[in-house]
């Protein structure tokens, strides 16, 4: 009989203390009952011949003979056996609480030591062990059912009928009913709208691929991001999250971010309604973040070589991701825009009480899972898709009409995310969950008025480059441009003071700031194509840019400048033998003096020094 995975396997439940490398005596009795679990194995030839009865007990492999038993390798449990679409076979196996897949080539008689060793799995090395064991694993391998590598977890059509499938997701429950566990559950999110944000997130992949296959709706997989410092409790709500799916503690659904982008998206290929969770996302590991959430939030993977220099298969997934770090995945201000609508970002915010709620919270996550899951699913598919719909559009319609949400150009795309949540936050209601709403709205409110903050670049860079040149009164390189009232028209900043100014302003990039600004059309241009003045002063010549001040008092409001002081220009007329006093009211050279930023959405004011 074929084993579907490893729920079906057993090893013997007996515990001899054999140290690791070591031997342990036994009874001719235990000799007797092991050897009927055994599997019978010889190796080598000649002198070198060697004969091996490999056994699995609780603590360890072991090879027996009739008064005692042999060290053979540390414990693991076989999980199954995995085929890609290249016909290659993987033995996915369970270790110290950590279920990791292996190319059975790796499992081969002179590598299988070094690729276990890999995985924290000692064997031992001695007289032909290995060779033993690699064969012990080839046995092991055909009691198996050989199941698809990709083994789509969510959504998929079988018979052209919908269907939600969770054959590798693992269901527990310690609660007698439903109605008992979502009541323990709902106990834990109380009055913590933060966690029921993260949970709805998480059950929202479950609603976005159904919406996207029944109906069609254009929504695309979103992130969420939990930046902040340790113990705010981002590790215990992505595990809570995890739970409502499956076992937190396979990394199928929450997982570390270690690996190439390959593996990671690989990862991904499996998630088609089902949430996923990267642990600690900022590690040193080498990967692109910008280049990993642009390709997560697109959906797909573009075709590239496997290993064996074959045109790899595309992956795809459609759900919800989160990813936890001690700071923000994205800059709000520079990255991509298609990257900041689809990753929201939560900020200082706590997700348990303290140590002992948190302990609670992932102890009844171990205790409980998947149930969240099969619910939702079971709901969704006895509902009528367009019923679905309209609850979806109505909360569309809902946050369009949010008297605090501030507008901007990604203002339909970020709705399009929230109302997800919200309409899943609402469906965890239905099925009886106690989720504050309201206050699920307000975090969302607030997560999209930032971006919708941080959404207009130009003006933004604009706005903290004027509040850098008033709070830097005299700086060299900066030549205010005045009308006959003394009012500025213009300032032109020289090259290097502009670096200065993006440098200080942490804003590097100077072409993308120009164009920035250029787009705002606060950029007067010498000529067409060019950003730049050329100029020449004291018979020095400079490149320069120049802002139109007259454009940034359009946008921002009155710039409103008090003259202090005037201070004429004078030089010696050698003809008259005295100094000549003159103001040149066009072109004036002002300081800023005392000036500060009162609201950087609206105006300027502050004290000016005329030189």
């Amino acid at each position: 009989m074929k084993i579907p995975n490893a729920n079906s396997v057993n090893h013997v439940p007996m515990k001899i203390g054999v140290p690791p490398f070591g031997t342990a005596g036994i009874p001719p009795t235990m000799y007797k009952a092991l050897k009927n679990q055994g599997k019978s194995l010889t190796v080598g030839s000649g002198k070198n011949q060697y004969e091996y009865c490999i056994v699995h007990i609780e603590e360890c492999f072991i090879a027996i003979y009739k008064d005692h038993v042999l060290w053979i390798a540390d414990s693991f449990t076989v999980e199954g056996i995995y085929e890609d679409t290249n016909g290659n076979h993987s033995m996915e196996i369970l270790h110290n609480d950590k279920c990791f897949r292996i190319n059975l080539e790796e499992l081969s008689p002179k590598t299988i030591a070094s690729t276990l060793l890999t995985k924290g799995i000692s064997l031992n090395p001695q007289d032909k062990i290995p060779d033993a064991f690699a064969m012990y694993l080839q046995l092991i391998a055909k009691d198996y059912e050989v199941q698809d590598a990709k083994q789509i977890m969510g959504w998929r059509k079988k018979d052209n009928k919908l269907i939600w499938d969770d054959s590798s997701l693992e269901m527990k429950k310690a609660f007698a009913s439903d109605d008992e566990y979502i009541q323990g559950a709902s106990e834990l999110m109380k009055d913590n709208a933060p966690l029921q944000f993260v949970v709805a997130v998480a059950v929202a992949s479950i609603l976005l691929a159904y919406l996207r296959i029944t109906v069609n709706i254009p929504v695309n997989s979103f992130g969420l991001s939990l930046a902040g410092l340790s113990s705010t409790g981002k590790t215990t709500a992505q595990i809570f999250a995890a739970s409502m799916f499956g076992s937190p503690d396979k990394d199928t659904i929450l997982s570390s971010f270690y690996g190439t982008q390959n593996a990671l998206i690989y990862a991904l290929g499996r998630h088609f309604g089902t949430f996923i969770a990267f642990d600690e996302a900022t590690v040193d590991n080498k990967i692109s973040m910008t280049d990993f959430l642009y390709i997560f939030s697109m959906g797909k993977s573009k075709k590239c070589l496997d290993t064996k220099r074959q045109l790899r298969e595309t992956d795809e997934w459609l759900c919800t991701a989160c990813f936890s770090s001690e700071c923000s995945l994205i800059d709000l201000e520079k990255d991509n825009e298609g990257i900041i609508a689809r990753i929201i970002t939560l900020e200082g915010y706590t997700y348990s009480k303290d140590s002992e709620d948190s302990n609670t919270i992932k102890t009844f996550s171990r205790n409980n899972h998947g149930i969240v899951a099969k619910l939702v699913s079971e709901l969704l598919l006895d509902a009528d898709p367009s019923d679905v719909k309209q609850l979806y559009e109505k909360k569309k319609d809902s946050l369009s009409k949010n008297k605090n949400l501030l507008s901007c150009s990604l203002r339909d795309r970020l709705i399009e995310n929230h109302a997800m949540i919200l309409t899943t936050a609402d469906i965890l209601t239905e099925i009886g969950f106690s989720m504050d709403v309201a206050a699920l709205e307000d975090i969302s409110v607030t997560s999209m008025n930032k971006i919708a903050e941080c959404s207009d670049r130009g003006g933004i860079l604009i706005q903290r480059i004027f509040s850098y040149l008033t709070s830097h009164p005299g700086m060299k390189g900066v030549i205010w441009e005045a009308d006959e009232n003394k009012e500025p028209l213009t300032v032109l900043i020289e090259q290097n003071a502009f670096e200065t100014v993006l440098k200080d302003i942490k804003y590097p990039d100077s072409k993308k700031a120009l164009n920035l600004i250029d787009k705002k059309g606060c950029l007067v241009r010498q000529s067409k194509g060019r950003y730049s003045i050329r100029s020449t002063r004291d018979g020095v010549p400079y490149i320069g840019y120049r802002i139109d001040v007259a454009k940034v008092k359009e946008i921002f409001g009155d710039i409103a400048f008090e003259t202090s002081s005037i201070k004429e220009h004078k030089y010696w007329d050698s003809k008259i033998d005295n100094w000549i006093s003159s103001v040149d009211d066009r072109e004036a050279i002002i300081n800023g003096y005392n000036c500060k930023n009162v609201d950087r959405r609206h105006s300027f004011e502050g004290k000016i020094l005329l030189l």
